[in-house]
């Protein structure tokens, strides 16, 4: 199943889907994150999040150079309006063992132990999570001309991205697994969360990184050994 929010990703999705001979293996529906799979009575199963949501920190008076990061780019003055919803409410959603892996920039990386704690609180589900971001962050003028170009544009982004507090942003991606908590009490998760920077000299968004793709396979691995020894 696919979801988007944009109607026009959703008619290039079918599109591709066609193009590849798989159309009769791909639901792609039109809505608001978990909205279109219906309650977990309804969701047929599932037990897998990918997502590629909208990260970027976009100032919330964006001048002309900004105003490209539309529905599909915007999450929100911090980055994380979309990613926090995806990581709350898929932790509520999926069933024992299941998991999410999720593409997203991520602002002050090393921050994030605490975030996916606070996001996940009140799930009641115990969660392992693993963060893995690139080994050369942008610093925040480095980001500020990347996204805002040069001279006033790259100035705006300085002082907005200073305002939230960042101090460097990075490539990277969230794995969460989900299970059941039968000792939450006040309804509150017990999770793990670690974070990991990439040795990898290239971003492991990078096209066939190898090195990411091994990073990666080896937290999967360590996640799925702390998650069969959760309690």
């Amino acid at each position: 199943v696919s979801v988007d929010l944009n109607p026009r990703a959703v008619r290039f999705c079918r599109f591709n889907a066609i193009l590849n001979d798989v159309h009769e293996r791909v639901d792609v529906r039109l809505g608001d994150l978990l909205m279109p799979l219906g309650s977990k009575s309804e969701s047929q199963d599932v037990d897998l999040i990918l997502a590629n949501p909208p990260f970027v920190p976009v100032p919330p008076k964006a001048n002309q150079n900004a105003r490209r990061y539309g529905m599909f780019a915007d999450g929100g003055p911090t980055g994380e309006e979309i990613l926090e919803r995806i990581v709350r409410d898929g932790a509520s959603y999926l069933p024992c063992a299941g998991r999410m892996s999720i593409v997203t920039e991520l602002v002050n990386p090393q921050d994030f132990e605490g975030k996916i704690l606070q996001w996940t609180l009140g799930t009641g589900r115990k969660i392992t999570a693993a963060v893995l971001y690139d080994r050369q962050p942008y610093s925040v003028e480095e980001y500020s001309r990347f996204r805002g170009g040069e001279g006033r544009g790259a100035e705006d982004w300085v002082m907005h991205l200073q305002s939230i507090g960042a101090k460097e942003v990075a490539r990277g991606y969230i794995h969460i697994i989900v299970q059941e908590d039968s000792n939450t009490r006040n309804n509150k998760s017990t999770s793990n969360v670690a974070i990991f920077r990439s040795t990898s000299e290239t971003s492991v968004w990078a096209a066939m990184n190898k090195d990411a793709i091994s990073e990666s396979s080896a937290i999967w691995s360590t996640m799925e050994s702390r998650w069969s020894k959760l309690p």
